[in-house]
């Protein structure tokens, strides 16, 4: 009986210290986390970026409550993304979270705005200002004195309106046809070299001649454009060449442009080399 009982005691004396030791390892193992850190990011800090970019931050865990200087974050594991836009300049980019903070450090740089594309057979001439006129001994009175103008930007056609152009526009407006077009709106010329409606053999793609303003106007408006402004003609006509006589330079001659009659007529669009603008 007492055999007995010394062995009962020695068992359960044996299953509490089994109980100690199992809680011992419990609170070791459920101690406090160690805390979250920072790990890389991409791209590195220190490096260039745009406005818009897209940052990639890692941890070695989840970053609880992560929160950013500049910009929008979202976490997704171990892994934030944060994406601009960021204004341009040094960015100082902190982040904060739970049980830490880190501050990453960028260049942004804004890239230039791409200009819309042309229309079709038209080139941007581009803002800014230009010195307009001429004191040339050839210089018309009403080309001086020179002056600065300043003009916005504008599209322009790369070549002059061709016979064949012009023909379409007549045909679907018979009022502006050389035997319609009523007097008060030409001086007599117009397409003095056209038969009626047809132009002169062979020269579909040479510039039409012989047009009155008024007819411009109207051609104008039929293909959904305008005329150009006296300054914006000079503008685009200098090709962005600055203190020359022409868009090339001083001197000219007839390998330049088709100018005081040395070819003897009309050469066809696009024969000679374009200017700085096109």
């Amino acid at each position: 009986m007492k055999k007995g009982l010394h062995a009962l005691m020695f068992m359960l004396a044996c299953l509490l210290a089994l109980a100690i030791l199992s809680c011992g390892s419990d609170t070791e193992t459920t101690g406090e986390a160690e805390p979250i850190k920072f790990v890389s990011a991409n791209p590195p800090s220190g490096s260039k970026i745009l406005s818009g970019a897209t940052l990639s931050v890692s941890f070695d865990g989840i970053p609880k409550n992560l929160t950013v200087s500049h910009g929008v974050v979202k976490v997704a594991g171990g892994t934030a993304t944060i994406s601009g836009p960021f204004s341009s300049g040094e960015l100082h980019l902190t982040l904060g979270w739970l049980d830490g903070a880190h501050t990453l450090f960028y260049t942004v740089e804004v890239p230039p705005p791409v200009a819309p594309s042309a229309p079709e057979g038209m080139v941007l001439i581009p803002a800014g200002e230009f010195e307009m006129g001429s004191e040339d001994a050839e210089a018309g009175v009403n080309e001086q004195p020179v002056h600065t103008v300043h003009v916005d930007a504008f599209y322009m056609d790369k070549y002059e309106v061709t016979n064949l152009d012009y023909k379409k526009f007549v045909l679907a407006n018979p009022q502006w046809q050389k035997a319609r077009i009523p007097k008060s709106l030409h001086n007599g010329s117009y397409l003095r070299h056209w038969n009626g409606n047809n132009y002169p053999a062979g020269k579909a793609n040479h510039p039409v001649v012989y047009v009155s303003w008024y007819a411009a106007v109207a051609y104008s408006k039929w293909v959904g454009k305008r005329l150009p402004t006296e300054a914006e003609w000079e503008k685009a006509a200098r090709g962005g060449l600055s203190g020359a006589k022409y868009p090339w330079g001083n001197t000219i001659s007839s390998a330049n442009a088709n100018y005081d009659g040395h070819v003897g007529g009309t050469t066809v669009v696009g024969s000679y080399a374009a200017n700085g603008y096109g």
